[in-house]
């Protein structure tokens, strides 16, 4: 029993390593493949040669970098059947939000009819301005504009829509934020309740009797933050109270 147990073990491993084996020359028959089909291609090199130039002189090294993946076809000739065929490149869309990208070599003959055409695809990376903090701040804090810088950094066009934009001063922290770290929405929230210079009905007493002062707000804060406020009809002008709703106060 132990006997058969070993060589029927045998034959399973032996037909594993078959498989592994037999995979491993797939892969490499397409990756063969895949190489002759661009870099070892002399027709697409030549096509290469004269979009690596044209993209050179077309997209702005401050905005965009690309990478050229290959053709989608394999060529068997050169483009327009000779190498020195006039290639335009066009159709090249930067407005979309997939980094994949494709661009099109087309041929025309002297009454601008389309000899040979080439579609051609690109990965596409943006330099996007973001947001970034000259010193980390704790969550829960606001962002002052003092605080801020603009950098440039390269993303997927897709990306853009995860980074915070507009006016970020007086924003919250929703996590810890150090500095310079790109700041993405979901480490913001809201502004705080009531933001500096808005106006405050502020009360003191009791219940029975009771003092009301109509003020501005110095800083900022949620409910049962504490902050300054100005009143203007009040001996003492700075004043501390506690929010206890929007617009309402309650001076301590």
């Amino acid at each position: 029993m132990k006997t058969n147990f070993i060589f029927g073990n045998n034959i399973l491993v032996k037909r594993l390593i078959l498989l592994l084996l037999s995979l491993l020359i797939q892969t490499s028959s397409v990756l063969a493949e895949e190489a002759s089909t661009t870099t070892f291609n002399p027709y697409w090199i030549s096509v290469k040669a004269k979009l690596e130039k044209h993209l050179s002189e077309t997209l702005d090294p401050k905005l965009y970098k690309y990478e050229i993946v290959g053709p989608t076809r394999e060529l068997k000739t050169f483009l327009g059947n000779r190498p020195d065929a006039q290639i335009v490149f066009e159709k090249l869309n930067l407005n979309t939000l997939a980094s994949r990208k494709s661009i099109t070599a087309t041929v025309y003959s002297a009454d601008k009819k389309i000899l040979d055409s080439l579609i051609i695809n690109l990965d596409v990376k943006i330099y996007h301005k973001v947001f970034k903090l000259k010193h980390g701040i704790a969550q829960g804090q606001e962002i002052a504009a003092a605080n801020l810088y603009e950098e440039s950094i390269l993303i997927e066009p897709l990306d853009t829509r995860l980074y915070a934009a507009g006016n970020l001063n007086q924003k919250v922290a929703s996590i810890a934020i150090a500095a310079d770290t790109p700041i993405k929405i979901n480490m913001l929230r809201s502004q705080k309740l009531m933001q500096a210079n808005q106006p405050i009905r502020v009360s003191s007493g009791t219940s029975i009797i009771q003092l009301e002062l109509i003020c501005k707000t110095v800083g900022s804060g949620d409910v049962g933050d504490v902050i300054t406020v100005y009143c203007q009809d009040s001996q003492k002008k700075n004043l501390r109270a506690k929010i206890i709703e929007a617009g309402r106060g309650q001076l301590i």
